[in-house]
C-alpha cells in the first residue's frame, strides 16, 4: 500500500468529483442502487440516511487504484458504497483525467 500515492494526495479534487455526482444512481457491488448528498465533509446515503465522512473516502483512497471492497470492509463505515462511488465509472473517468493532467 502505497501511502504517497496519487489518490492520496489528490483527495481533496476526488471528493469534489464526488460532490459533482450527487444525486445521480449509484450501485453496489450487489446491484442496490442508492443516491447520495453531499456536503463539505460527508454525504448522506438517501436511502439509508446513514452519514458516510470524507475521512473514510481517503482511507479507501491508500488502496486505489485497485480498490477491493474487503480491504476496507473493517476500516471504514458504509464500505459498500465508498466501494461503489470510487469505483463507479463515473467517477473513475474523471479520476483517470486527473490523473492523465499530472
Amino acid at each position: 500500500m502505497d501511502y504517497d500515492n496519487f489518490y492520496i494526495q489528490n483527495v481533496g479534487l476526488i471528493w469534489e468529483i464526488i460532490k459533482l455526482y450527487e444525486g445521480e444512481i449509484f450501485k453496489t457491488k450487489t446491484g442496490v442502487p442508492f443516491t447520495y448528498k453531499a456536503y463539505t465533509d460527508y454525504i448522506i446515503i438517501n436511502e439509508t440516511n446513514q452519514t458516510i465522512k470524507k475521512e473514510y473516502f481517503k482511507l479507501a483512497c491508500r488502496f486505489m487504484p485497485d480498490l477491493e471492497l474487503k480491504n476496507i470492509q473493517k476500516i471504514t463505515r458504509g464500505p459498500q458504497y465508498i466501494y461503489a462511488i470510487l469505483t463507479s465509472n463515473k467517477i473513475k473517468s474523471n479520476i483517470e483525467s486527473l490523473e492523465g493532467s499530472n
